[in-house]
């Protein structure tokens, strides 16, 4: 989720903040925040989304956790790169990229118009991605959160690499799951190596995303019980959603 209330300096309107506070006064245990975008580069897909990069937007943040704590709530951040749900100009590297150069079939509802076609990641710009995940896990550390989810659902870049309907490369990150999933567990242990031992690692995965819908990306099942994939890896925890919870998964 992302609620797009940033301004220049990529930190939520006090009223977001002030929001994720008052869920942990009136009890719950566990609180979210809004996915936030991991680069300047390319990682952003939606206008005012928020980052948690430099110290004036750690400051904001560890603010809300330290609240969130006080009520005896334990704090997620969550962080995501949008891949093509992106457009011309919404980066300010004017960069859109993706496993491969696979446009979604539907109109940008931001601007009413179709989605360009990303650029294919090189190994450079796979390796750029990761370095943002990673100094993006920092700054939710610094933050003071309990922990981080990486958001791996819903037609983000994560997403993108898992479905072979928007990943139809042809190395080592293309073809089968284990290929799929390669790149998501480069991230997972890139980040993994950057949190302290009492931080949590989660990760959300989905078998849907936000553009074109009808299309399933991949039997969700496998991904969080293959040998391959998810099972295998230094979580904590695995979040699951669909889009219809009535159809088996």
């Amino acid at each position: 989720m992302t609620r797009m209330s940033a301004a220049g300096d990529s930190i939520p309107r006090e009223d977001v903040l002030t929001f994720l506070k008052t869920r942990a006064k009136n009890g719950a245990g566990l609180v979210y925040t809004e996915a936030i975008v991991t680069d300047y580069e390319s990682a952003q897909g939606y206008p005012g989304q928020a980052r948690i990069l430099n110290q004036n937007q750690v400051d904001a943040w560890k603010k809300v956790s330290d609240e969130i704590r006080s009520h005896g709530a334990v704090s997620i951040c969550q962080m995501f790169h949008c891949g093509r749900m992106a457009y011309e100009g919404i980066n300010p590297a004017n960069r859109v990229i993706a496993p491969s150069p696979v446009a979604p079939m539907q109109e940008n509802p931001m601007t009413g118009m179709p989605y360009p076609v990303p650029e294919p990641m090189s190994r450079f710009d796979m390796d750029h991605v990761i370095t943002g995940f990673v100094e993006t896990a920092k700054g939710i550390v610094a933050a003071g959160f309990d922990g981080l989810e990486l958001h791996c659902a819903h037609g983000y870049l994560l997403s993108q690499f898992l479905s072979a309907y928007s990943n139809r490369r042809t190395d080592a990150y293309g073809g089968s799951m284990e290929n799929r999933y390669r790149f998501i567990r480069e991230v997972i242990h890139a980040v993994k190596a950057v949190l302290p031992d009492d931080r949590l690692l989660l990760v959300r995965i989905s078998n849907w995303g936000i553009a074109d819908m009808e299309v399933s990306l991949f039997p969700i099942h496998r991904v969080a019980t293959d040998g391959e994939t998810v099972s295998e890896d230094p979580l904590d925890a695995v979040s699951v959603s669909t889009y219809d919870f009535r159809k088996r998964l």
